[in-house]
């Protein structure tokens, strides 16, 4: 029961299995709504990719239309925050390139804050407006992608005093 109440809030990718790609996800006729609200915003139709199958595991879906499928039942709650936590981890190029317009289309039309932990740099400063930069816990920059990228404390931390020092 606790679980049950835990995924409407959070939802856990490790049940994803159990779960199948349709709007009847949502128990309610509201949630449904707001589940093909979401995955309409999301440009999320697996059925053109999969022979047309509406109900079928969510782990037998491509990795690239899992992820989408966690974050159109994250949005399909309506958040005013949205946390991901290195959601182009185990992508190729191309499912990057399609998970950063799709950041940018959430950005647009849910009208909310994301909060992105991520390491692949590319993406970082194609969709974001504001970076933090941690190193080892401790915020060592913080600006716009372009002021983070010339940051000396980044490069060092990031690429070694030695690169610094190839440059000089």
């Amino acid at each position: 029961m606790q679980n049950q109440a835990l995924e409407r809030v959070f939802p856990i990718p490790r049940r994803a299995h159990v779960r199948s790609f349709s709007p009847s996800l949502a128990t309610s006729g509201r949630g449904r709504h707001r589940l093909t609200h979401a995955g309409a915003g999301l440009n999320f139709h697996p059925t053109e990719r999969n022979g047309g199958k509406r109900r079928q595991p969510a782990a037998s879906l491509p990795l690239g239309f899992q992820k989408r499928l966690e974050m159109a039942r994250a949005l399909a709650l309506e958040p005013k925050l949205l946390l991901l936590d290195e959601p182009a981890s185990g992508l190729n190029t191309s499912e990057t390139k399609v998970l950063g317009e799709m950041l940018g289309r959430i950005r647009e039309r849910f009208a909310l804050t994301i909060l992105l932990v991520e390491h692949d740099m590319g993406l970082v400063m194609n969709v974001t407006d504001a970076i933090t930069v941690l190193n080892f816990g401790r915020k060592i920059a913080e600006g716009t992608p372009q002021q983070v990228q010339n940051d000396r404390e980044v490069i060092k931390a990031y690429l070694g005093e030695t690169v610094g020092a190839a440059g000089a």
